[in-house]
């Protein structure tokens, strides 16, 4: 999850459409910081496994569901400045 922006930025250099701009998504950024505090927690191993592991999934699923919006948006033409 923690390399998922830079494969995003890599995928750009062989998928040019990749490249083009997003328009700033609150939700985006509260699941960015869910992420950062859920990797934190993963690291910090305090918790029992079951509750770690399920934490990450939920966050691993956040992440994809805005990664998959913003490729969505930036594939289909027109499609970005309709996306919330």
């Amino acid at each position: 999850m923690g390399l998922a922006r830079y494969a995003f930025v890599a995928a750009g250099w062989v998928l040019p459409w990749l490249r083009g701009p997003l328009p700033p998504r609150r939700w985006a950024r509260v699941v960015a910081a869910i992420v950062g505090v859920v990797l934190t927690v993963a690291a910090a191993d305090i918790l029992p496994d079951a509750v770690t592991t399920a934490m990450l999934l939920v966050a691993l699923g956040l992440l994809g569901r805005v990664v998959g919006r913003s490729v969505w948006g930036l594939w289909v033409p027109g499609h970005v400045s309709q996306i919330r």
